[in-house]
């Protein structure tokens, strides 16, 4: 899976972002830089959210916080937010994702009066969705209707119009709309709030998806598209800093960044540690994930155990132990205690082991450990693979190496990296390196 292209018109600091990664370079490792506050972060972001939290009712939520207060130019309907075209190895597909003013288009279709005056939508888009199964009630039974209503909250229409209108009106105009969008091929992704009440979801944000191969180009219905994101987001993976949780999460916990509060606090958030298990694809790389370096052990000896019953000769354990994880430590070796599940690691000190534990090691050690860890036991390959300043820790030579490492460790991967680090740049050539322009904003006065 590559990444070819991205663009984003409009998007907080990003504005008229085009970015191409040549899907014949290799390797296919692209530094993204910019200068700070250029967006690199945010464009990240978006790719990863966009392309990894579109099909689930789950990650949904994860996308309305990232859209919050987003809101496209008033004088359209649909406005594009991102274009992607990704290569899937055979054929290219491009996606769109639109930001859609679903209030107003609810609001244009209206064509009941009331008074000669032209009745306005006040609700939630997601909360009128709950009308579509709601059984229409015989309006000649006034009684079974008065009760029906009397016992379920619908506003949906202000003016005196009947109960039973209201209702009917809500079930044309949410017909009219999806009928609309089907006939456009147009997939409904989840609905957001484009205003500070993040409760009212004005916006909805769909999808479009395009087909080519060769020049023969053709859209995919909401369906096949629904298909094709499900099988993109498990392709699609971020490696960010743990600040990056904050910007998963709404308003509310995107406050405790700012307020003066401890790390140990801040990822006591029960919100933030159920969020690392709702979204897969995403890994914070600023702790030394022992867990996983457990169950990657783990797995190798019993890949080792199921191959010996089978008569063959197995080599999993020693090749993590021996090649991979010690030349990553340099000069110093691993040990893992299957009985105990510990890991503990020991310094070739002038001819003496010294006995370490995984605190004794630099940060710079536990980031390059835990970013092999991480690649190796979720079996990332051929997939999309965004990473966030990857170089800070590191230093400079580890910096150059990285992007070495990166190949070895698995090659069949696409890695974008935001960065700032000249070291890593260097050891790729200059048009593997892309860049955002700092777009300034111009004082009025």
């Amino acid at each position: 899976m590559h990444l070819r292209r991205v663009q984003v018109p409009n998007f907080r600091g990003l504005d008229q972002v085009d970015i191409t990664f040549e899907k014949d370079f290799f390797p296919r490792i692209f530094p993204l830089g910019s200068q700070n506050g250029g967006g690199k972060s945010t464009l990240l972001q978006l790719i990863f959210t966009l392309l990894h939290c579109s099909t689930s009712a789950e990650t949904n939520m994860f996308l309305q916080n990232l859209l919050h207060r987003f809101n496209p130019n008033q004088s359209s309907e649909k406005t594009i937010l991102a274009t992607f075209e990704i290569w899937d190895g055979s054929k290219e597909h491009t996606i769109e994702f639109f930001a859609y003013q679903t209030i107003d288009a609810i609001n244009s279709k209206i064509n009941v009066k009331d008074d000669n005056e032209k009745r306005g939508f006040s609700m939630p888009f997601s909360n009128l969705l709950s009308v579509l199964s709601v059984p229409s009630v015989p309006s000649e039974n006034k009684i079974a209707e008065k009760i029906f209503f009397d016992t379920t909250t619908f506003p949906i229409l202000s003016g005196n119009d009947s109960s039973a209108l209201k209702l009917r009106e809500a079930k044309r105009m949410l017909k009219e709309i999806f009928d609309e969008w089907e006939r456009k091929n147009l997939l409904h992704i989840c609905n957001y709030s484009s205003t500070k009440n993040q409760s009212f979801e004005d916006k909805s944000l769909l999808c479009k998806i395009k087909n080519k191969i060769g020049n023969k180009i053709e859209n995919l219905s909401s369906h096949e598209a629904k298909i094709f994101l499900d099988e993109l987001s498990k392709k699609v993976f971020f490696a960010s800093h743990i600040t990056q949780d904050f910007l998963f999460m709404n308003g509310e916990y995107r406050k405790l960044f700012s307020e003066k509060k401890d790390d140990s606090e801040k990822n006591d958030c029960s919100n933030i540690n159920s969020l690392r298990t709702k979204i897969p694809g995403f890994f914070t790389y600023d702790f030394f994930a022992i867990d996983l370096v457990n169950q990657l052990f783990i797995d190798a000896r019993n890949k080792d155990r199921n191959v010996i019953k089978d008569g063959e000769g197995s080599n999993y354990y020693e090749t993590l132990l021996k090649q991979d994880i010690n030349s990553i430590l340099i000069n110093k070796k691993i040990n893992f205690s299957p009985n105990s599940n510990q890991i503990t690691f020991k310094l070739d000190k002038q001819g003496e082991e010294v006995d370490l534990y995984p605190q004794d090691l630099s940060r710079g050690e536990l980031k390059r450990l835990s970013i092999y860890v991480w690649l190796k036991h979720n079996e990332i390959k051929d997939a999309i693979v965004l990473m966030d300043e990857i170089e800070i820790t590191l230093h400079p030579d580890w910096q150059y190496q990285i992007i070495l490492d990166l190949q070895q460790w698995e090659r069949s991967n696409q890695y974008i990296l935001a960065t700032h680090s000249y070291e890593l740049c260097q050891a790729l050539t200059p048009a593997h390196v892309k860049e955002i322009e700092l777009k300034l904003i111009k004082n009025k006065d």
